[in-house]
C-alpha cells in the first residue's frame, strides 16, 4: 500500500468519498475508504470507477443512506461468496485436534478441502442431489473400505517350528498294546 493511504497518514470519516492511488504506467491501483470500518483494497483488474449505493441507516427517515462505494469493493463483495460457502462446508466437519507437528495440519485441511470440492462435483453432476453432505462423506468412507479386510487375530498360544514338532520323537503315533505308555 502506498504510505499514502494508510492511517497514520490519511485520516478518514464515514461517509468520506473513497481515495484512489496508481503510479503512471503501472496496473495497480490502491483504495482507501472508510465505511463502518477502514478498508484498504488492491486491484489490477479494477479501476477508479465508483458507483452510489443506497445502505441501511438509523440516522436516516428513509432507513438508508446512499454510500459512494469503489467498484473493485463491489467486484470483491461479489465474488467472495464461494469462500463463504467453501468455509462454511468445511466447519461442519472440521478435524477437532490441535497437532504439533505443522504436516498434519495441511494433511487434514487438504482432505478437507478435496471432500468438499468432491461434493460440490458431485452436486453439479447428480440432478437428483441425493446425498447430504454427510451422506457424501459416509459413501467416499465406505468406498475406500469396501475392499478392507481387518487382519485376523491368531488366537491360542504361539506354536513352535512345525517342522520340529513332527519329526522329533514326540509324534504321537499308536501301538498295539493299549497299556504301553512310553516316556515322553
Amino acid at each position: 500500500m502506498p504510505q499514502e493511504l494508510k492511517p497514520s497518514s490519511l485520516s478518514l470519516k464515514k461517509g468520506d468519498p473513497p481515495v484512489f492511488m496508481q503510479k503512471k504506467d503501472d496496473d495497480m491501483i490502491a483504495c482507501a475508504r472508510h465505511d463502518t470500518k477502514r478498508l484498504s483494497l488492491l486491484s489490477t483488474i479494477d479501476n477508479n470507477l465508483t458507483l452510489e449505493k443506497d445502505v441501511r441507516s438509523k440516522d436516516n427517515d428513509t432507513g438508508y443512506r446512499t454510500v459512494e462505494k469503489p467498484v473493485l469493493a463491489e467486484m470483491y463483495n461479489h465474488f467472495m461468496g464461494g469462500v463463504d460457502t467453501l468455509d462454511q462446508l468445511l466447519g461442519t466437519y472440521q478435524y477437532p485436534h490441535k497437532s504439533q507437528k505443522w504436516y498434519h495440519t495441511v494433511y487434514h485441511r487438504v482432505r478437507e478441502v478435496a471432500l468438499v470440492n468432491g461434493f460440490i462435483l458431485y452436486r453439479k453432476a447428480s440432478d437428483l442431489n441425493k446425498l447430504s453432505p454427510k451422506q457424501f462423506r459416509e459413501a467416499v468412507i465406505d468406498g475406500l473400505l469396501k475392499n478392507w479386510q481387518p487382519p485376523r487375530k491368531k488366537v491360542g498360544r504361539p506354536s513352535l517350528l512345525p517342522e520340529l514338532r513332527l519329526t522329533e520323537r514326540h509324534f504321537p503315533d499308536k501301538h498295539e498294546n493299549p497299556k504301553y505308555k512310553p516316556e515322553c
